[in-house]
């Protein structure tokens, strides 16, 4: 299972907005499991399906978004 931890999240409207936006770039069977695991940070879990360009795109598109960083 391949995990993002993003910075930024700390409320259920941060999740929202984020999963709005990757389902708007077609990437809506992407998302496993999405949740908040600590003030501020958020675990996006990724389908076994998804490429590495894939997620270098969905990397992309969050780190687009105002206020929300991926931590490496």
């Amino acid at each position: 299972m391949k995990k993002l931890t993003i910075e930024g999240m700390h409320c259920d409207a941060c999740q929202k907005l984020i999963t709005m936006e990757l389902e708007d770039a077609g990437f809506d069977t992407a998302i496993s499991v999405f949740r908040q695991i600590g003030e501020n940070i958020g675990e996006l879990e990724l389908a076994d399906h998804v490429t590495d360009d894939e997620i270098n795109k969905i990397k992309e598109i969050i780190s687009k978004m105002d206020d929300y960083t991926i931590k490496e």
